[in-house]
This record gives C-alpha cells, sequence and structure tokens, in this order.
C-alpha cells in the first residue's frame, strides 16, 4: 500500500493516524506542512482545510479522505490486523466514544496549555500565559484525568478491557501536547492513568511517533519555516484571539 499522511506531527490528530498507521505496519509517507502557511494544499482535498488528511494512492484512483476519526476507521477496515476497533458492536461504541472524549475534552486541556506556553509566544511574540496555564491545570484536568482513571480503576491495561485500541491512540495522542508544554500525569493523583500513559509510549509505534515530533518539535522552535508571516491571523485561525467571532 502506497499511503500519503499531510499534517504536522504536533497535531494529535495528525499523531492519531500516524499511531495507527505505525501500529499496523502500513508503508507511508509524510507530507508535513502546516495549514496556517499551505492553506490550499489542504483544501485541495478537504473543504475544511485543515488536518490531517490520508491519500491511499493504491486505491483506484488518488482516494483522499479528511478527518481523524474518518482515516482511523478506513485504516482499521483496510488492514484489520491488529484491530483497534472492536467488533462487539457496544465495545466498538464505546471505544469511539472514548475517542471522541479525547478529541473534545482532552484537546481543550492540552492544546490550551501548549497554545499558553508556546503557541502565542512563537506566532504573535506574547508572553507566556502562565495565569490561563494553571487554570487549565486547575480546573480543568482533574475532572477529565478523574474520568480516565474511572476507566482504568478494574485493573485493564488499556481503555478498554479487550486491549489497545484506537481509544489509546486518542488519548496518548493528546497528551502529547501536554508532555510538550511541560506537564505529566502526576502518578500520586491519578497512579492508573500514570502507569497506562507510561504503558502506552512504550510501545514501539508510539516510539517512533516521538521520535519524530521531537525532530519536528525542534525545527518548529528553531526556524521559521513553519512559521506564518502574519501571527496574529495564524492566531485567530486557531482560534485564540478573543475578538475572532
Amino acid at each position: 500500500m502506497t499511503m500519503e499522511l499531510i499534517g504536522m506531527p504536533l497535531s494529535p490528530f495528525v499523531k492519531k493516524c500516524e499511531l495507527v498507521l505505525r501500529e499496523k505496519g502500513l508503508e507511508f509517507s509524510y507530507r508535513q506542512i502546516s495549514p496556517l502557511i499551505e492553506r490550499e494544499a489542504y483544501l485541495e482535498y478537504s473543504p475544511l482545510g485543515k488536518m490531517p488528511i490520508l491519500r491511499d494512492l493504491s486505491a483506484d484512483g488518488d482516494f483522499a479522505l479528511p478527518d481523524s476519526s474518518a482515516i482511523c476507521a478506513y485504516l482499521d477496515a483496510i488492514a484489520p490486523e491488529p484491530p483497534l476497533l472492536p467488533a462487539e458492536p457496544k465495545d466498538r461504541a464505546w471505544v469511539l466514544w472514548l475517542e471522541e472524549y479525547s478529541d473534545r475534552a482532552l484537546l481543550e486541556l492540552c492544546a490550551g496549555l501548549f497554545r499558553c506556553r508556546f503557541i502565542g509566544p512563537r506566532l504573535m511574540g506574547l508572553p507566556v500565559d502562565e495565569d490561563g496555564a494553571q487554570a487549565l491545570l486547575n480546573d480543568t484536568l482533574p475532572l477529565i484525568f478523574t474520568y480516565l482513571e474511572e476507566q482504568l480503576s478494574d485493573g485493564r491495561d488499556y481503555l478498554w478491557h479487550g486491549g489497545y485500541s484506537l481509544a489509546d491512540c486518542a488519548v496518548a495522542g493528546q497528551l502529547c501536547m501536554m508532555v510538550l508544554a511541560g506537564e505529566d500525569v502526576d502518578p500520586a493523583a491519578w497512579p492508573k492513568l500514570a502507569a497506562w500513559h507510561e504503558r502506552v509510549r512504550k510501545r514501539p509505534a508510539f516510539q517512533d511517533c516521538l521520535a519524530e515530533e521531537q525532530r519536528f518539535f525542534d525545527v518548529w522552535q528553531n526556524s521559521d519555516q513553519f512559521k506564518p508571516a502574519d501571527g496574529a491571523a495564524a492566531a485567530r485561525q486557531l482560534r485564540m484571539d478573543e475578538t475572532d467571532s
């Protein structure tokens, strides 16, 4: 199979797809471009102009698919081993729910921390918003982490009782942004979640993703290759500007 994943490794949605590709041992190339700079390249395949996009060049013609959830479901269907979505309807629905919870609740926390400490200063020259970061850590994080801790309360190794699944890919992918922002799961407060996080991050596919993430992060921080010319416009696109409706 010839796959192309379009997106930036810092995105938790791109990382979710990358994890699935790597877990399934699928060959793919990585086109790392920013939708803040090369928006037209995204609009070619998605009316939303957002990442990720998967191109399957082995299908009839050029099959391009946007949206991380759709991409992961497609990959699980065309490469069923190892399965990351359960076959049993209730289990499958629960894994999809945890993916959705991650994509919404965890995004607010993890991307929020990254924006406060990196995006604002990097794109707009703003000071680090440590007050905003602490508000997320004090008000948002406990509710989310307590809920995830409860999912592991029966001693299971992964978020679904049947084993490693898309839910783990989604949640751990979001937490990567929190780790880049200088935070981690506190084992004293959430011991089961912390043990799960360490277990997931040791998987070979995850290690490969982390290596690529670190390589990209170093470039992103230290060069202008991925820095938009208009940081304020980029911030509005990321909904960082409070005046942007």
